[in-house]
Formats: structure tokens, sequence, C-alpha cells
């Protein structure tokens, strides 16, 4: 495999000036977190970019590990899962991740708490909150084993720990509520009652995914 030939730093420092176009001025408490948890480490070998034709496209570490890193620090959603021909689950647009922890308020440190993440991933989501919110803070629930597994090792490798439960985060996770912040990572067209409500402090914050690519937020007293 051959070596890429741009640092990891600089592409962080090209990915971030990108999400400053959309999050203006960025909270440095994001900027930090961005710098601490490296993007591409949470990404398989083989991941799909969109193809610039309304599909996406293959990219392999191996064979292009210059194209790949920079996917892997593009503001960019990434597929990181095919599954019977369709994607199912990808790395989220950086802008749109930290976009969503601003919704939560998590960019004041006077308004973290404790936190449910429905939806790992790849765990780079949960590796910002950890940051941002401390390990012992931080729930992520996710119903495939496969990534539940793929997300707790990959955040185990940049020295983070959270709770990590594999089951349907439709439900929530209510052996941990309440939650100061619950935040969704995958589409929903309403929110679930009553798990979600009775999970989250009264007053609290809800940011979620109401379609791909797009976020809102909801408060719940």
């Amino acid at each position: 495999m051959d070596t890429p030939t741009r640092s990891t730093a600089d592409l962080t420092d090209q990915l971030l000036a990108e999400v400053a176009q959309f999050i203006d001025p960025l909270p440095s408490a994001f900027d930090r977190a961005i710098r601490a948890v490296p993007r591409h480490l949470f990404l398989p070998p083989l991941i799909w970019p969109r193809d610039g034709n309304g599909g996406h496209r293959p990219c392999d570490r191996a064979t292009a590990p210059d194209e790949w890193l920079s996917a892997a620090y593009s503001d960019a959603a990434l597929v990181t899962q095919f599954t019977g021909g369709l994607p199912t689950s990808s790395a989220s647009m950086p802008s749109v991740v930290l976009r969503m922890l601003a919704l939560a308020g998590l960019d004041r440190k006077s308004a973290r708490g404790r936190v449910l993440e429905l939806g790992a991933g790849t765990g780079f989501n949960a590796a910002l909150l950890c940051q941002l919110c401390g390990d012992q803070a931080v729930t992520t629930v996710e119903l495939d084993p496969t990534l539940a597994a793929g997300a707790e090792r990959n955040l185990k490798a940049v020295g983070h720990t959270p709770k990590v439960v594999r089951a349907d985060a439709r439900g929530g996770w209510s052996a941990g509520a309440p939650y100061e912040r619950v935040i969704a990572t995958f589409s929903v067209d309403r929110v679930r009652r009553p798990g979600w409500n009775r999970q989250n402090r009264a007053g609290s914050s809800s940011p979620r995914g109401t379609r791909p690519g797009a976020a809102a937020t909801a408060r719940w007293y």
C-alpha cells in the first residue's frame, strides 16, 4: 500500500475551514474536539463517496491511499456499509454533526451533561461527545452488532470508553435515563413516544435527523 502524501494535520485544517463556512464562528470546543478525534481512524478500508451522478463509487485505502484520506477529511457523508445493494451505514458530514451538537447546546460548557446517542455508526460522533462531555457521560446505542462492535473498537483505539449498547435505538435506552441530551443520528419522521421523552430531562434538547443530511431540534417540558 502506498503512503499518503498529505498529513492528517493539514487535512484537518482544510476540513475545519470547510466546516467554518456553515458554522461561523466555530466554537473553540468543537475545533479542539475535531483535532483530537482523527476521522480516518473511524472509517473502514473501503468507503463509498458520492460519484457526482446520484450514486456512490468505491474508494479503497489499499489502492488509492491519497484519495481515501482526502475523502476521510472532506466535509461529505461517506457510505461505510452496503447491505443487499443498499447503503445501510455512513459517516455523516462533519458540518452536520457539529451543527447537531450546537443545536443540543454542547458548544456551551454549562449546558453539557449526560448524553444519549441513538445510532453509534462508526463511533465518530460518540468520540466527539466524549471530548465535550467526558466518557462517563456518554451512552451510544446501535442495533447492528457489527457496527456496535466496530464503534467500540474505534473508540477504544483513540482512548475513549463510553457505554456502547447493542439494542434497537428507536426505543432509546431507559437503563441509563434520565439524560440531559438525546441525539439521534438516524433519520426520523417523529419523536418516539414515550421512550425518548421520558428518558430526556424536562426542558432538555433532542437534535435529530428528519431526513438524510438534515438536522432538527425539539425541546421538551
